[in-house]
């Protein structure tokens, strides 16, 4: 776990996100502003996460948001380093129906 609230906490992507990141990305709303195209399958997004490095790369990434009374996956938020560039990147993507439940986080240390 990487934080987490009363509600909420944030854990590593895992190729079992794969089905809630695929629907994510189908919403043209949510990825309206990214540049990203939808994942072309279920099987696509998984394999994605399988080859999902920056974890172990930079020892940061793209955090899942669950909902922890009934371990929904919310969305996800987190950074993402561009080696072009040397820049990083803070984003996010939540499902519209999660919207006005409030989403404050509170980190707490990682050991």
């Amino acid at each position: 776990m990487i934080a987490e609230t009363d509600r909420l906490y944030l854990r590593e992507m895992t190729p079992a996100d794969a089905q809630s990141a695929y629907a994510l990305n189908l919403d043209p709303e949510v990825v309206q502003y990214t540049g990203d195209v939808a994942f072309e399958s279920v099987e696509a997004a998984e394999k994605f996460l399988i080859n999902y490095d920056h974890y172990k790369k930079y020892g940061f990434g793209r955090w899942a948001v669950i909902q922890k009374s009934n371990g929904e996956f919310l969305g996800w938020c987190g950074l993402k380093y561009h080696e072009d560039t040397k820049e990083f990147d803070l984003g996010y993507r939540f499902f519209k129906n999660i919207g006005e439940k409030g989403l404050q986080l509170k980190l707490q240390k990682h050991v």
